[in-house]
């Protein structure tokens, strides 16, 4: 009787490659089978590395989509310019409010208007510079701005053989100062005075006037102050004077781009 003689894997002779027609043993529950090499698959669930694979694949996919938009929309040498129309590029209109919003300044061009009314009678019955209600306040958007300002002072009423003038002082709200930028307005010229009558309207009455911001300052409130002379009595805003129905007095700014 033959000995029985027993081979180890070990001691097989090896190969330097696995080609297609090459089988592989597979041990399944059913017994020992063969398959051939080119029919042996690995799928991505089988692997630890399937789903940088697939990943990748789909980088690849989408730069390659992008090469191709690229491509199709790039001017070769010899291509028509003719053929771009408007159509063809995003229009953006050129106005104020976009200017604005970008805090992109044109010089002397008006950034923002702020008005503001008041109805509220003054009488001053004092030799010397009383505020009154009527005034507006503004928020520059630009530092180097100027500040154009207008005071229409309406309803004024002169009391007795005399006159009246105004001023327009400016508070910084962020320095906590005060200026004067109109002093004794009307007072040279005597426009508001009356020596003819006991009482007297006048018409509309308008201050105007610039301004420069000062260093550091963010908010700026522009106020109205009034003066009788001679001892009289002067009166704003006064309900009887020219026209009919309550008088008001209005302040209207405007931050113009330097």
């Amino acid at each position: 009787m033959a000995d029985n003689k027993n081979i180890g894997i070990k001691n097989l002779p090896q190969v330097e490659e696995v080609k297609a027609g090459d089988f592989l043993l597979v041990e399944a529950d059913d017994g020992t089978s063969i398959i051939d090499f080119q029919d042996f698959v690995l799928g991505g669930d089988n692997t630890t590395h399937g789903f940088q694979i697939s990943g990748l694949q789909t980088d690849i996919t989408g730069l390659s989509s992008s090469i191709d938009t690229l491509s199709a929309n790039t001017l070769r040498s010899g291509d028509a310019i003719a053929d771009l129309t408007v159509t063809d590029l995003t229009v953006t209109a050129l106005t104020a409010a976009n200017l604005s919003a970008a805090k992109i300044h044109v010089p002397n061009t008006v950034v923002q208007i702020v008005y503001e009314k008041n109805n509220v009678q003054h009488s001053f019955t004092a030799d010397a510079s009383v505020e009154t209600s009527i005034s507006a306040a503004i928020t520059p958007n630009y530092k180097s701005s100027k500040i154009l300002g207008q005071i229409v002072v309406n309803g004024i009423n002169i009391i007795g053989l005399g006159g009246g003038g105004f001023d327009v002082g400016r508070h910084d709200v962020t320095n906590n100062t005060f200026t004067y930028i109109v002093s004794g307005y009307d007072d040279a010229t005597g426009s508001l005075d009356i020596y003819t009558g006991a009482n007297h309207y006048f018409p509309p009455y308008v201050i105007t006037f610039e301004d420069t911001i000062p260093a550091g300052s963010t908010q700026l409130r522009y106020i109205l102050s009034a003066d009788e002379r001679d001892s009289t009595t002067m009166i704003i805003n006064n309900s009887n004077g020219f026209g009919t129905g309550i008088k008001h007095s209005f302040a209207i700014l405007n931050e113009i781009a330097q």
